[in-house]
């Protein structure tokens, strides 16, 4: 989606006005402004635009904005500074920050790679190729395949591959499935649905992208799991233009700073993301997810 200027701070004030917020995303928050030296304050909410003032995007153009922007890169590679909350995690505020990690991510296969260490020999590595995935979180070691149900496991910290992909590329939730638009006074919201023929016909939701209506800009997805249960709440803190490595291309728009909710664990996943290089070569071997 194309942003605006002033891009982090009016995401973070819609952000407020989300519904489904839940008290321990809320402290997470404030905890990981604390954790990354920030000093947490905000300007001062603007009056809210009269709706009648706010265009009324139809679903082709909201879908093809969001399309053309993740068609502008094809490879993701760059720093990766994450903090995990999670109630099985000792210390202050069930907190555990990681630095100095490396992200990369190819679109079109929907690999993905990210390795991060903390003091203590605590990591986090995670490992798809496209369709099965290895996860190293702490000293939980599990593998599956893409798109596999969550299930509430006791001390489980769920990061799982394809959700970071649909984080980092959201065109993914179009692809073979039924679309529908709904508009609010603020916010649109682009439903994605699976037809399903057994055992009797019926749509089933799979995830929802709410777009900032005044800027046209992602602010949030919730994917949901097979049994229509919220499988992952994906928050967009800061999008920035990233060069697509070729003068005469427009510039991406990347999430830099997002956050990913498992309600069900409970876990919080913060990620932030410099250095950000598009359309560079990956190696392949860090994709290589054993057997």
């Amino acid at each position: 989606m194309p942003a605006r200027k002033g891009t982090e701070s009016s995401n973070a004030i819609g952000l407020r006005r989300l519904a489904g917020m839940t008290v321990l995303s809320l402290l997470a928050i404030g905890a990981v402004v604390a954790a990354w030296g920030c000093a947490g304050a905000r300007e001062p909410e603007p009056s809210l635009t009269r709706a009648d003032k706010v265009p009324y995007r139809s679903l082709d153009v909201l879908k093809a904005s969001i399309v053309a922007n993740s068609r502008r890169w094809q490879t993701l590679k760059a720093t990766c500074d994450m903090t995990i909350l999670n109630p099985s995690i000792p210390g202050p505020n069930n907190a555990l920050v990681l630095r100095a990690g490396r992200i990369a991510f190819d679109r079109r296969s929907r690999r993905v790679s990210l390795a991060v260490r903390g003091l203590g020999g605590n990591r986090v590595k995670l490992v798809g190729d496209g369709s099965a995935y290895e996860a190293t979180v702490l000293e939980d070691v599990y593998r599956g395949s893409y798109g596999d149900s969550l299930s509430a496991e006791t001390g489980r910290i769920h990061l799982m591959p394809d959700d970071l992909a649909d984080a980092l590329d959201p065109s993914n939730l179009f692809w073979e499935r039924a679309l529908t638009l709904t508009h609010g006074p603020l916010f649109s919201q682009i439903h994605a649905l699976d037809f399903i023929t057994e055992p009797a016909k019926h749509f089933k939701m799979t995830g929802t992208i709410t777009i900032d209506r005044r800027r046209e800009s992602n602010l949030a997805i919730l994917k949901y799991d097979e049994d229509g249960s919220v499988r992952v709440q994906i928050v967009y803190l800061t999008v920035r233009p990233c060069s697509a490595g070729d003068d005469e291309s427009l510039p991406a728009e990347v999430p830099t700073r997002l956050r990913l909710d498992y309600p069900q664990d409970p876990t919080i996943v913060l990620l932030q993301l410099t250095n950000v290089e598009l359309n560079t070569e990956l190696d392949a071997d860090q994709f290589m997810v054993r057997q």
